[in-house]
C-alpha cells in the first residue's frame, strides 16, 4: 500500500464501518478492537492504493467516495474490474 497521511479514526467513520455488510453482525467487542486499530487514509483521485499481485498487509474499507478496482491486462493496458464504494470492503489477499 502506497504511504498516505494516516489519521485517527474518528466515530463518524467507525459507525460508517459498523454499518459495512463485513461487520454488521459482529459483536461490539470484537469491532472495537479491530477499529482501535484502525486507520484513515485519504487519497486524492486517480491514486493507486496498492498494486496488483502486491503481498496483502491491509483490509481496506471505503468510508466516503468511490475506489476502481483495476487489473492489468497485457503489458501495458488495464481495466476497470469494479467500482467499491462507500461502506463497502476491498479485502487484499495474494494471488
Amino acid at each position: 500500500m502506497i504511504d498516505l497521511p494516516r489519521r485517527v479514526l474518528a466515530e463518524s467513520d467507525a459507525v460508517r464501518v459498523r454499518s459495512s455488510r463485513l461487520f454488521i453482525f459482529l459483536p461490539r467487542d470484537a469491532l472495537a478492537q479491530i477499529l482501535a486499530q484502525a486507520w484513515v487514509i485519504t487519497a486524492p483521485p486517480n491514486t493507486s492504493l496498492f498494486e496488483q499481485g502486491g503481498e496483502a498487509k491491509h483490509l481496506l474499507v471505503v468510508v466516503n467516495g468511490v475506489v476502481g478496482l483495476m487489473a492489468a491486462v497485457g503489458a501495458r493496458t488495464s481495466c476497470l474490474i469494479e467500482l467499491v464504494g462507500s461502506g463497502q470492503v476491498v479485502v487484499i489477499h495474494p494471488p
